[in-house]
């Protein structure tokens, strides 16, 4: 970024500075909507649901407590992805535990296809710890590239033909995605260093951090490994959709699946008692339907035979 200073007229500044002032006031009144509604949710959290809150940590690259000079440009990358999951706590169902889990990678893409290959090694793992989970409430940022598109929108849709409960996925505002996952991510690479400075670690690929981090002193994180070809895997079921594009995709900022490909989609997230039960939510708080893709049997039963894999 750099700063470009321009001249212009004083009634063409007036206007372009009022179209940016309520640009502004609308992006602060998301970030502030946003953070209510997700409070609220850990306030107000069902039982048998989850709260998965999810973001890509910047990539881990490898390196030696000796290398030599050629090493510094050569150095292999890892992908980290930190999931905290929330879930009321059997002792008090008015509050929340919660378990930490890091999926390591080989591949480097930060797409979709990894996203869906995540999910599919980490909701088995989900269904375990409770057979009888009803909804998963998603929140990430909201890169296109990642988790606003599409591909993410009918796997949302169709959530529980696939994995066998339902879903919401809710963004956070442009810029204000910081949370759990943040510190949860610096945390395992600032011990990788350590480990790797130390002599008590070599770490040249993924492979070799997983196997540092399964056996290090992190034991309140669960590490999951998720491998280019488990990638390959979910993109070649993807590959197989006829996905519609969603009008207002760069708008919403919360999607509710509803069967049969079609989705419930807002600009903001609600949380209220209604909405959190799904009472008509199309009807009030200005959610609107949308159809985004005929059903693929074809589809839905690789992913139910994956999952059964995985189980």
């Amino acid at each position: 970024m750099r700063i470009v200073e321009t001249e212009v007229e004083r009634t063409t500044f007036i206007a372009s500075f009022e179209n940016q002032k309520n640009d502004f006031s609308n992006h602060v009144c998301r970030v502030r909507k946003q953070y209510e509604e997700i409070k609220k949710l850990k306030e107000n959290l069902p039982k048998n649901h989850y709260i998965l809150q999810m973001d890509f940590a910047e990539n881990y690259a490898c390196k030696s407590s000796e290398e030599i000079q050629s090493a510094y440009w050569n150095m292999t990358g890892v992908t980290l992805h930190p999931v905290v999951v929330y879930y009321a706590s059997e002792k008090d169902h008015q509050k929340l535990d919660h378990r930490s889990f890091v999926i390591v990678s080989d591949e480097m893409s930060h797409s979709s296809t990894t996203v869906h290959a995540i999910l599919n090694k980490i909701i088995p793992l989900l269904k375990q710890m409770n057979p009888q989970t009803e909804m998963i409430h998603y929140w990430t940022d909201g890169p296109t590239s990642q988790y606003r598109n599409k591909q993410i929108f009918l796997t949302v849709a169709n959530h529980k033909e696939i994995y066998g409960m339902s879903s919401r996925w809710n963004y956070f505002e442009v810029g204000h995605g910081k949370g759990p996952c943040d510190g949860l991510g610096g945390t395992t690479k600032r011990m990788a260093d350590e480990a790797v400075r130390s002599g008590r670690a070599v770490i040249q690929d993924a492979t070799d951090f997983f196997k540092w981090a399964v056996g290090s002193s992190l034991k309140a994180i669960t590490f999951l490994f998720v491998s280019v070809e488990d990638c390959v895997s979910a993109a070649a079921m993807l590959k197989d959709r006829d996905v519609k594009p969603l009008s207002g995709t760069f708008k919403l900022h919360a999607v509710i699946g509803n069967g049969n490909a079609e989705v419930i989609w807002n600009e903001v997230s609600c949380y209220c008692q209604q909405c959190l039960k799904n009472e008509n939510p199309e009807l009030t708080h200005g959610w609107k339907t949308q159809t985004l893709a005929a059903r693929n049997r074809k589809m839905l039963r690789q992913y139910q035979k994956l999952m059964i894999t995985e189980s």
